[in-house]
């Protein structure tokens, strides 16, 4: 009878399955009480908010150098290809406008206003025109239709200011690594006027512009590079069967920078202006330490320069699964998802991502050699040009009440300053 009974209840509870649910009845067997479900996992942008940038690095690897006299590339790569990303780069001609604001913000501050599309604006990028050319300092994911101002440094000397302002219009290369690299610890007005003096000779016949924008795009410049911009053509597929969405550049030897993209798109959008940035080290490397005496590394040595940078490379890698990420709490950087870099050995640069993504990540190693050569300028300054010549510790510790997190290397500077004054 016992058996009859259970067997009874198999058969209903199997019917109830396939023919819906029923009312209920007091002679039904009393079903197990199910265990709560576990609760949902926290999203991982809310537990991490740089895991974004952080789930990427850990899933990179990094492929052998690809050598082109001076410049050699070593394709940062994901074996999978990551998923399309709804970003659309800038360039000449996108229909993005540049203005200057009737009441800037920040005294070299730029309005920027986009199309239908979300947009990256990557810092470094040098916009010709208004009163005084301007090289863009953050990165920057603008929102659809969005007009947003940005912080920008003046990319000329106070002698390339315009007595009415000129057409705006975008360069066709990014600044060269060691501006990009200054302008993440370093606001000072003064950082591209001295690195300009250093240059000047590049510009065009009858050009007496001091502007960036009068060295970018000049042959003479250009020849430093041209060779390589050609050679590294392969580089955005530089690795059979894989998706390659980034890079090391090395010059003459040393590294100058890491650039890593969220999709390979975005990264062939921009390999030409990444590389036009390379023609300043070259052309520093190259004439600048031949003047001063200093041996050009690896002129005649190819494969000991590769053997070389092949380990400073691999090295940068390795500190870069190391970063502290920081949020970027300045107000040019609000409505970004925004992230300064600190890795060990002096190494810094910043992440952006979109929708729980990374679009962007750079990062710049401590350049001693650089540093010595553009920190003074090569010809007189003017006082205007000359008086923030770097950030004094009033500015940084303006910047520490206000809880603006300082960089490990602004921390070190207002310290030496503190004690320089007393």
């Amino acid at each position: 009878m016992k058996r009859s009974r259970l067997f009874h209840a198999a058969v209903v509870a199997a019917v109830s399955v396939f023919a819906g649910a029923r009312p209920a009845r007091s002679d039904d067997p009393v079903p197990p009480v199910a265990p709560p479900a576990p609760p949902a996992a926290p999203n991982a942008a809310k537990a991490n908010p740089s895991a974004f940038a952080e789930d990427l690095v850990a899933a990179l690897k990094i492929g052998p150098g690809i050598q082109s006299e001076q410049v050699i590339l070593f394709p940062l790569y994901l074996d999978a290809a990551p998923t399309p990303l709804r970003i659309h780069p800038t360039g000449a001609g996108d229909g993005i406008v540049y203005e200057e604001p009737a009441k800037p913000r920040t005294k070299e501050g730029l309005i920027v206003k986009v199309g239908p599309k979300p947009t990256l604006l990557l810092g470094g990028t040098v916009v010709e025109g208004g009163f005084r050319d301007r090289m863009v300092v953050r990165d920057h994911v603008v929102a659809p239709g969005a007009t947003i101002e940005v912080e920008a440094l003046p990319a000329s000397t106070s002698k390339g200011r315009r007595k009415s302002p000129a057409p705006f219009r975008m360069g066709t290369g990014l600044a060269p690594p060691y501006l990009r690299e200054e302008s993440t610890s370093s606001d000072a007005r003064s950082l591209i006027p001295r690195f300009v003096t250093h240059f000047l000779e590049f510009r065009a016949d009858g050009d007496l512009r001091e502007s960036l924008a009068a060295i970018a795009n000049t042959e003479r410049l250009g020849e430093f590079c041209a060779v390589c911009r050609r050679a590294m053509a392969s580089w955005p597929q530089a690795v059979t069967g894989a998706t390659v969405v980034g890079g090391i550049a090395v010059v003459r030897g040393r590294v100058q920078c890491l650039e890593l993209y969220g999709t390979n798109d975005l990264l062939s959008a921009y390999f030409e202006p990444f590389l036009r940035s390379l023609s300043y080290s070259a052309a520093a490397v190259e004439l600048r330490a031949a003047k001063a005496g200093v041996p050009i590394p690896g002129k005649d040595v190819p494969a000991k320069t590769l053997e070389k940078a092949t380990i400073a490379a691999n090295e940068l890698f390795g500190r870069l699964r190391q970063a502290r990420y920081y949020r970027d709490a300045s107000d040019d950087a609000k409505g970004n998802d925004a992230f300064l870099l600190t890795l060990p050995e002096g190494a810094k640069g910043r992440a952006i991502g979109h929708e729980g993504r990374l679009v962007h990540l750079s990062v710049f190693p401590a350049d001693p050699f650089e540093y010595a050569l553009y920190n003074q300028p090569l010809d007189p300054l003017s006082a205007e040009d000359a008086e923030s010549n770097r950030a004094g510790p009033a500015e940084l510790e303006r910047r520490e009440a206000s809880g603006r997190r300082l960089t490990e290397e602004e921390k070190r500077l207002l310290d030496r300053l503190r004690q320089r004054g007393r």
